[in-house]
């Protein structure tokens, strides 16, 4: 897993743990696409007469995993990351990936449940040029193709190196190892019903709203990219222009400005 671009361009950092099932790899090339057209937007400052970069800008990298979007944000010259991620290797591993960059004291880490929301009254830098979401697997993928593989999305997506693995051949051999290890049986509090409420789905469109309506954490004209895999329809959210869609494979990032 690497940095593709700033000043930080080509550095290595640590990617998910082995057999992670939830996490969504992003591909070189889709990363590089979005952050072409961020930069078309305007979000990221251009260098002066001497090369330099000001940083500008606060960015909040949600579900962040180890900080893949975040981290390249910060290379490219915003100003601010919040990286809001719950899991305790993302969270351990995220700190070390900032610690070796240098990008720590631009950096603050909410290790808390993205879905919740209570981390936009924690922001410790706003208003926010862009909110990068990226929900795993189980949160957004829809009924019909649920049984597709993080294997079957990057042959979709491109025969490139997944992140996070050596080579594509490593990446499919721990999923085979996974495949095939017996399952684990569930006991009374796992097989028991959950409550009813929203959709994991849905509350990810809630958030959105949520972000958009919190006083002072956007800027006028900021913008949120949604990564959704295929089969998840762009919806107009309260807050937002309507989004545009760019597909990717089996899979769209949904952007969205500030209405």
């Amino acid at each position: 897993m690497r940095i593709i671009g700033g000043i930080h361009r080509s550095r290595k950092i640590l990617g998910p743990r082995e057999g992670d099932r939830t996490t969504r790899p992003i591909l070189d090339r889709v990363k590089q696409a979005l952050f072409d057209r961020l930069w078309a937007a305007g979000v990221f400052p251009p260098a002066d007469e001497e090369g330099l970069i000001v940083p500008q800008g606060n960015v909040v990298d949600v579900f962040s995993g180890t900080g893949s979007l975040g981290l390249e944000a910060l290379s490219r010259g915003s100003d601010h990351c919040t990286f809001i991620e719950r899991d305790s290797y993302a969270v351990n591993a995220l700190k070390q990936n900032l610690a070796t960059l240098g990008l720590a004291d631009q950096a603050t880490v909410l290790a808390t449940d993205a879905l919740a929301g209570v981390w936009l009254g924690l922001l410790p830098k706003r208003p926010v040029r862009v909110v990068f979401l990226d929900p795993p697997y189980d949160v957004m993928q829809p009924a019909q193709t649920a049984a597709r593989t993080p294997r079957d999305m990057a042959e979709e997506e491109a025969e490139v190196v997944v992140e996070g693995f050596e080579s594509e051949e490593a990446y499919y051999a721990q999923e085979e190892r996974e495949r095939r290890r017996p399952a684990k049986k569930k006991g009374r509090r796992e097989s028991a019903a959950l409550p009813s409420g929203p959709s994991q789905e849905q509350r990810v469109w809630d958030l959105i709203a949520s972000i958009a309506s919190a006083p002072g954490v956007m800027e006028p004209q900021g913008l949120l990219v949604l990564r959704v895999p295929e089969g998840v329809a762009p919806r107009t959210v309260a807050g937002w222009e309507p989004p545009v869609p760019h597909v990717y494979g089996k899979m769209s990032l949904l952007f969205y400005r500030k209405g």
